[in-house]
């Protein structure tokens, strides 16, 4: 398990050292949630699986279009995720 959590991590770390866009951060963090929902994973493979065998094999953008269950998935990755700019704050001084 850990291993393969080591060989996972390294691509994703390099897609958040490298690619900071918007498309970038919402794939990482679109992994990470099916990652961690086996059934929802499942349920998008199939959706997909299944557009690609009714299309001759292509996954085209008309094709894409009609994923409604994967574009629920990204749409709820957003929610959760918002693209934008991260405030962070920290402790400059203690006041007594």
């Amino acid at each position: 398990m850990l291993l393969a959590l080591l060989r996972f991590s390294r691509p994703v770390m390099l897609l958040m050292t490298f690619f900071s866009s918007t498309t970038a951060v919402l794939i990482i963090y679109a992994l990470y949630e099916l990652a961690l929902h086996q059934e929802i994973q499942d349920k998008v493979f199939k959706e997909v699986r299944s557009a690609i065998d009714g299309n001759d094999g292509k996954l085209d953008y008309q094709t894409l279009n009609e994923l409604n269950y994967l574009d629920m998935v990204v749409s709820e990755v957003l929610r959760k995720y918002p693209p934008g700019l991260r405030v962070s704050a920290f402790l400059i001084s203690v006041i007594s």
